[in-house]
């Protein structure tokens, strides 16, 4: 699906960008932070992915050195991470390009659309029409996700 201009391989992955982007204050004058962007619209791209990095992901940044040290990623799941870390902050070490070449299709289109995402600061109203989260009570920064219930 394209929403935005932008590529989400699935309605859940549109959701779940849009409530931690929304809970984590990552939105300033209805405009996205590109680096929180590009980084949660990589950690939110499907189930597995966000399951396993939901924890490392707050207002006050997302820790990339822990996330890809004790979490057990696939190779493939290791790349976007690496990728979204360095999109967040250079610093971060970044994938080879040519590493890009082992993701399926879906996530590679992920992967080039986090550049898109990185490029400039998007307006949040072109990715949601009306869209309002759950407020997590164990974890206020984190929204409940869409099927969460708590």
């Amino acid at each position: 699906m394209i929403r935005g201009g932008i590529f989400f391989k699935s309605d859940a992955h549109l959701q779940w960008f849009l409530a931690i982007i929304q809970n984590i204050d990552a939105v300033e004058d209805g405009r996205i932070d590109p680096e929180y962007g590009a980084a949660v619209y990589i950690l939110t791209a499907d189930d597995e992915l966000l399951q396993k990095s939901r924890t490392y992901i707050s207002r006050h940044g997302i820790r990339f050195e822990h996330l890809l040290k004790e979490v057990d990623f696939s190779e493939g799941y290791r790349v976007l991470v690496k990728l979204a870390g360095n999109l967040f902050n250079p610093q971060n070490v970044a994938p080879a390009p040519v590493d890009l070449f082992i993701l399926d299709n879906e996530n590679f289109m992920v992967a080039c659309n986090a550049l898109v995402v990185r490029s400039h600061r998007h307006l949040f109203s072109h990715f949601a029409d009306t869209y309002e989260a759950k407020v997590n009570v164990e974890q206020p920064w984190f929204p409940l996700l869409p099927g969460e219930e708590r």
